[in-house]
């Protein structure tokens, strides 16, 4: 049981974050998203790309 209870009240708080998120970025200026996206970009730029490697050669 605890499982079943556990998965539904997972959804019912994750629908609850995504609908606030969304309201969130409805309310915002294009130009701060915008700002944020280039932000965004230009952090993922700094990280260094990671290597997959194979432990068994």
């Amino acid at each position: 049981m605890y499982p079943l209870v556990s998965r539904y009240y997972y959804r019912i708080e994750s629908n609850e974050v995504i609908k606030e998120f969304d309201e969130t970025v409805s309310q915002m200026d294009k130009a701060e998203l915008e700002e944020r996206w280039r932000l965004a970009q230009a952090f993922n730029a700094t990280l260094k790309p990671s290597e997959i490697l194979d432990p068994f050669t």
